[in-house]
């Protein structure tokens, strides 16, 4: 057999663990289960023969019959379908004794030929090549992150949404309210696509609700073509996502907005309008991808004053990762999200249920059964009435992933199965019920075993009084430079039941920056934490529209806070992950060398202990102290003013958001001041 023979001379066969072949059962709990199992499918689109992944992310596929080489045609399509799905970066075609090394990306001339007697287990493309990083440095087009599908299709996304409320809409002048008409409509197109791509609205259900495909309607601008087939899609699915309000944006829309969308669905790069061989493939595309959605639609500048970053999928599931680890039965765990934006880590958590669920029962679950687990287990909030539309049709496509159509189908007409209802159950949204800090949140008083969030990480700009400034005001707790997100982590204890958790994502300088100590005390206090990961080494790279980066915190509500008498015993794993090459391969990694563990009391004492531990382990801090008792730098500027040696003097703001910018013009027409001396 050809591919065993490359596996077992490429090095691939001797890591059984995270090589998975196309005749074997892949673990249900593995986090890209359904995605690899849709790469192996042997009447799948693709039909690879095996899949190795690099700590628990699918990285190189290898395709190709072993009974003859894939036409030129069907190769380009198997890759279309992998750089979709937006995970493995390497495909290796197998041709007999030959085989040809390509990446899942379209690049022009890009590809290496092998052959059998010359491969080796660490040569060009072994295993040992990918996961050392080497291919990634030899070869650094192939893993360019701005030509992966996610970064392409929100790049369209925000454009296209741009585009529509500037000419999409006739007549209409108000511009918040054509900025909310593209955002819905949007959304709708991609919910239709999805279903459509992933045949739940395929032929067999166009034929018998008697509706057509939806590109179609739109290149032909069939408004009334639409109408029917959203009404359709309203009475057989239900839900939240196409609500009352579905109808407005096509109603409003003009020919040239429909134009618009026609060349979006086309694939037509909406900056330069340049057309795309490989279109958008709905049916690869992860669900996690569209719930960067509401993100996307914002601008850096709202990025920078709502504070909502999309979190990326990769951070997401890593986040999901160690809040289940540390959980005795994630199936009983109870989940909200109080600034959910989108709704990423929602819909991964509900991913990663729906998957335990299954594995559990030896079974896939059923349309109900899934609806079931959603309206038991997921719940999240955000004022913003976009980002929770898109969340729920996040986690209803979650809902439908994988399912039969015609299991679908037969639910709806034989057991009138429909789409859970979320809105004001499961999910709120506006000022009035879902403010994080108010004490009219929807939820508030009711409490949750599990919190996963990355909150708004906004500082109120001049003198701006926000619910947050109120509720610390009342709390008596720490507002350290007006940090949203380091607010919300210490209201949701009040959220938390007895002994429950939270996965958080804060910023950088909430833990490490000079006037943080305050903060990180009371922190430590009100939660026991069990584990803290600083990606201070991931500047710039992590989110590359923030400012900064982040630590993921997590830990566990106490009975009671601790002011003061946190146990000496008690301690914490600080893990540093170093900047690599595994990032442009979707991984986030941490290796045995970067962790270290702390003592909660010392950090509660002294936050600074955590910059320190960044770049050193306890060896070199002993060698630290020991330099330190023959004195300090400090000691130039700090000592007996007799002694000194340097003056000290504290930098400026150059924009400081807390205060009130003040004119020095006047100060143009004052005398100059000269000294005497």
């Amino acid at each position: 057999m050809a591919t065993q023979d490359w596996l077992e001379k490429l090095g691939y066969a001797a890591e059984p663990a995270v090589l998975h072949r196309r005749d074997e059962a892949v673990p249900e709990s593995h986090p890209y289960a359904l995605e690899i199992r849709t790469l192996l499918k042997p009447d799948g689109a693709i039909r690879a023969q095996a899949v190795f992944d690099v700590e628990g992310v699918p990285t190189v596929v290898f395709v190709g019959d072993d009974d003859g080489p894939l036409t030129s045609q069907a190769l380009d399509e198997a890759r279309k379908r992998i750089w979709n799905q937006n995970l493995a970066t390497v495909v290796i075609e197998v041709k007999g004794d030959r085989a040809v090394a390509l990446p899942a990306r379209r690049l022009r001339d890009a590809g290496e030929h092998l052959s059998l007697q010359e491969a080796r287990a660490d040569g060009p493309f072994s295993a040992l090549d990918v996961v050392s990083a080497n291919l990634s440095r030899r070869t650094p087009s192939w893993f360019d992150v701005k030509a992966r599908v996610d970064r392409k299709l929100l790049a369209n996304l925000s454009t296209v949404v741009a585009a529509l409320s500037e000419e999409g809409f006739a007549g209409l002048t108000d511009k918040k309210k054509s900025r909310r008409l593209a955002e819905l409509l949007m959304g709708q197109v991609l919910f239709l696509s999805y279903l459509e791509h992933r045949e739940i609205v395929g032929s067999t259900y166009r034929q018998r609700r008697e509706v057509q495909d939806l590109h179609g309607l739109i290149a032909r601008t069939d408004r009334a073509g639409m109408r029917t087939l959203i009404d359709r899609l309203r009475s057989d699915f239900n839900g939240d996502f196409l609500g009352d309000d579905r109808h407005d944006p096509w109603t409003a829309l003009s020919a040239n907005g429909f134009d618009l969308l026609n060349r979006f669905l086309r694939r037509t790069d909406m900056r330069t309008g340049q057309g795309d061989f490989w279109n958008y493939d709905f049916s690869f595309i992860p669900v996690e991808l569209l719930s960067g959605l509401y993100e996307s639609f914002l601008s850096p500048e709202q990025q920078a004053k709502e504070g909502a970053y999309y979190t990326p999928r990769h951070l997401a599931m890593l986040a999901v990762d160690q809040a289940f680890a540390s959980s005795s039965d994630p199936l009983a765990e109870t989940i909200f999200d109080g600034a959910c934006g989108s709704g990423i880590l929602l819909t991964t958590a509900y991913r990663r249920l729906i998957a335990l669920s299954e594995a559990g029962a030896q079974r896939k679950l059923g349309f109900r059964e899934r609806g079931e687990l959603l309206k038991e287990r997921i719940f999240g909030g955000d004022i913003n009435f976009m980002a929770c539309r898109v969340t729920a049709f996040s986690l209803y496509l979650s809902l439908l992933e994988g399912l039969d159509p015609a299991d679908i189908m037969e639910a709806q007409e034989k057991e009138n199965a429909k789409l859970p209802p979320l809105n004001d159950t499961n999910l709120v949204h506006g000022e009035d019920r879902a403010d994080f800090f108010r004490d009219e949140h929807a939820f508030n008083g009711r409490r949750f075993s599990l919190i996963i969030s990355n909150p708004p990480w906004a500082e109120p700009e001049g003198e701006t009084r926000t619910s947050a400034d109120d509720w610390a005001e009342r709390a008596g707790v720490p507002f350290v430079r007006r940090q949203i997100a380091g607010a919300y982590v210490l209201r949701a204890s009040d959220f938390l039941t007895d002994g429950g958790r939270v996965c958080l994502i804060l910023p950088i300088g909430q833990f490490l920056g000079p006037s943080s100590s305050d903060f990180v005390s009371r922190l430590l206090e009100d939660y026991r934490p069990s584990r803290l990961i600083n990606f201070g080494d991931l500047q710039g790279l992590l989110f590359p529209s923030a400012e900064n980066t982040c630590h993921v915190f997590l830990g566990e509500r106490r009975p009671e806070r601790l002011p003061g008498k946190i146990p000496f015993d008690e301690t914490f794993e600080y893990c540093v992950p170093k900047a690599d090459m595994s990032l442009a391969l979707g991984r986030l990694t941490m290796q045995s060398a970067d962790k270290h563990r702390l003592q909660t009391r010392s950090v509660s004492e002294d936050p600074q202990l955590l910059v320190t531990m960044m770049w050193g382990d306890a060896n070199d801090l002993a060698l630290w102290t020991r330099l330190s008792a023959r004195g300090t730098f400090a000691d130039f500027w700090k000592g007996p003013r007799e002694f000194r040696r340097w003056v000290y003097r504290k930098g400026i703001h150059l924009h400081d958001k807390s205060r009130e910018a003040v004119s020095a013009a006047r100060c143009a027409t004052r005398p100059s001041y000269r000294s005497p001396h």
